[in-house]
């Protein structure tokens, strides 16, 4: 079974060592976000005595969360380039999201990276019955960070404003126009990574610079396809 496969299955790549640390930074950052938003909702209902120790607690947790975003700001200074902070909207949490749990932005396709964010409309057929075309899966505290991401760039960016009013105005729901916004941020942010992270590289055939070929890793494989010499990487810096 696993001969039948092996051409089509692609090999597991650990995230790089900045990644696992970004993703440690978030993950903390969630925790004390959570902590420091319960604090503040328990100081109402305690007495003056207790909530005096209560605010000691939340000062301990805001000088927590300034020093994680300061060493989240570092990382992604250090192993993002402009391209992935160049829309409106999509923040650092959005960038340091996207950077630590989707490491595979930049080599896949846009149909595959809106699947594993959980964007992409999946069917529900079965014989003559078509149902309703619903997301589902994919991994969710991306999908989240990503649609906070939307509703701010809806606001600021006006080509995706124009975008989300023309859907409306085709009759269109509110999420459902939405969703769509995510699946095109989720391929831009696809695009931007391909090859402009840090440390990765690009494709050096400059034959092949077609619309069709979003990725990297679809130019090489075209590269590959036609025989052409140039399969050199370059790094990008």
């Amino acid at each position: 079974m696993s001969r039948l496969f092996a051409d089509r299955l692609r090999r597991y790549e650990a995230p790089a060592p900045w990644q696992r640390e970004l993703r440690d930074w978030l993950r903390r950052r969630g925790q004390v976000v959570t902590t420091l938003q319960a604090q503040k909702q328990q100081t109402a209902l305690t007495s003056p005595a207790v909530r005096k120790v209560m605010m000691r607690t939340i000062s301990a947790l805001t000088r927590e969360l300034a020093a994680i975003d300061r060493a989240m700001r570092a990382l992604l200074q250090a192993h993002a380039t402009p391209a992935l902070q160049s829309s409106k909207g999509m923040g650092p949490i959005f960038q340091a999201t996207s950077l630590a749990l989707l490491p595979e932005l930049g080599t896949l396709t846009r149909h595959q990276i809106a699947k594993l964010v959980g964007v992409a409309p999946m069917n529900r057929d079965s014989g003559q019955m078509h149902g309703k075309r619903r997301i589902r899966g994919g991994r969710g505290p991306v999908r989240v960070a990503l649609y906070m991401a939307t509703l701010s760039a809806v606001r600021w960016d006006p080509t995706l404003r124009a975008h989300y009013q023309q859907l409306r105005a085709r009759g269109k729901l509110g999420k459902v126009a939405l969703v769509s916004l995510h699946a095109e941020a989720a391929d831009d942010r696809q695009r931007q990574a391909a090859g402009r992270i840090k440390g990765r590289g690009r494709c050096c055939d400059r034959r092949l610079k077609s619309t069709q070929l979003k990725t990297v890793a679809e130019q090489c494989r075209a590269a590959k396809r036609r025989g052409l010499p140039s399969k050199k990487w370059t790094p990008v810096g």
